[in-house]
């Protein structure tokens, strides 16, 4: 099967908005104006239930207007291959993380003198990330032209 293109995978809104907000990619200027419009009709309907439809209109149709004209496919097409690229980086971080909480455990165990019944556990929970290092360097070996570390 082939290999589908970052472009034409959808991402979630959720993925599709830390793409935007996150540290994947941010265009200064954009993402300020949008922030601080975002920022101003968010301070304007905080409190407010049914009033928000004309107390803060002025600032809504601001913000869409501001939305309308700097969210484009383009810049979308953008932070989703800026998602893809930085994905073997969050799985590293993600696995070192679990790594080191996983050691955590253990020494703590140890120290208090706590029993050790999932000793086995924790051991394959170390052993599975020396296969995540192998994944992770297959996977780089097939794509072409990423930065080595």
């Amino acid at each position: 099967m082939p290999l589908l293109s970052p472009l034409v995978i959808p991402l979630s809104s959720y993925r599709l908005a830390l793409a935007y907000h996150g540290a994947a990619y941010t265009p200064e200027k954009n993402i300020e104006m949008l922030t601080v419009m975002c920022a101003a009709f968010a301070d304007c309907a905080r409190g407010r239930t049914f009033s928000v439809a004309w107390a803060c209109r002025n600032l809504h149709m601001a913000m869409n207007n501001c939305m309308k004209a700097h969210a484009t496919p383009e810049e979308q097409d953008a932070a989703r291959e800026e998602w893809f690229a930085t994905r073997l980086q969050r799985l590293k971080e993600r696995e070192r993380k679990a790594k080191r909480a996983a050691e955590q455990e253990a020494f703590f165990r140890e120290w208090w003198g706590l029993p050790q019944k999932e000793r086995e556990e924790i051991e394959k929970k170390l052993e599975k990330f020396k296969h995540v290092e192998e994944r992770v360097a297959v996977v780089r070996k097939k794509t072409p032209g990423e930065e080595r570390r």
